[in-house]
């Protein structure tokens, strides 16, 4: 785990670590959801056989819990942190990398009113790699 934490991400991620038991690399919390970054390889555990932990930690915490895996590639990260939402293309050129949605609705879903979602998905994926996300 790296950065500092509010306590009520501390007390979330100790509460995955008990559910789940599997320590996550990070944690990010927003109003309505908690996100946990999990090890390459790790999200089916995480996860649980039919989503079982991630219902308990909902009804734990009451909040929408969201489990990513951590991959080195910075394209691959992006394509697991807009999941179950699929990319035409996802890119990497100059120090930007440009998702490229299906459709409009998909474009309006990923960068949110008032560009939310889209400052939320540059603030994870910042913290890994140096590069910035655009919606092309």
């Amino acid at each position: 785990m790296k950065g500092f934490y509010s306590s009520e991400q501390l007390a979330a991620i100790s509460l995955f670590t008990r559910v789940v038991k599997l320590e996550p690399i990070d944690c990010f919390s927003s109003e309505k959801r908690f996100l946990f970054v999990v090890p390459e390889g790790k999200a089916g555990l995480a996860v649980g056989k039919q989503g079982v932990n991630i219902k308990k930690l909902e009804r734990m915490t009451s909040k929408r819990i969201k489990v990513i895996e951590y991959s080195s590639d910075a394209c691959q990260f992006v394509s697991n942190l807009i999941f179950p939402m699929k990319a035409k293309k996802i890119d990497l050129k100059d120090d930007v990398v440009k998702v490229h949605p299906e459709d409009s609705q998909m474009k309006a879903k990923l960068i949110g009113r008032d560009r939310r979602n889209l400052n939320f998905l540059n603030e994870i994926f910042h913290k890994y790699f140096e590069e910035k996300v655009e919606i092309a």
